[in-house]
């Protein structure tokens, strides 16, 4: 055993992009969490300071619709954060090698579906 599992295609970053640019509507842009590498070196800023940073470089990049990202909740031991965005911002950050993985806010029912349901 190697120490590290293999990832499902599922999960790879690029699936989880298309499957942002599927659940995005107008108006509604989709949420996912943000995992960041661990070996990051924030230097002398907070990790909320460089996540602001790094999403505003990101956010210029995408070229994406005229409203910007929104940051929400932040997680300091897991170096992860959520944010509300257009698709291309996540297309843009996934590029990048400080980001260890997507994941969606919003995940189909990973409990296998009943084969026999009983109608009330």
């Amino acid at each position: 055993m190697t120490g590290q599992t293999e990832t499902s295609s599922k999960w790879k970053k690029a699936a989880v992009v298309e499957s942002l640019r599927k659940q995005a509507r107008p108006n509604r842009p989709p949420t996912a969490q943000i995992f960041l590498e661990e070996n990051i070196d924030l230097g002398s800023s907070s990790l909320e300071g460089f996540i602001r940073h790094f999403v505003e470089h990101a956010s210029i990049k995408s070229k994406g619709t005229s409203v910007g990202p929104e940051i929400g909740k932040l997680h300091h031991m897991a170096r992860s954060f959520s944010v509300t965005a257009d698709p291309e911002f996540f297309a843009e950050i996934a590029k990048s090698p400080l980001v260890k993985s997507i994941l969606p806010t919003k995940v189909d029912d990973i409990f296998p579906k009943p084969r026999n349901p009983i109608d009330s």
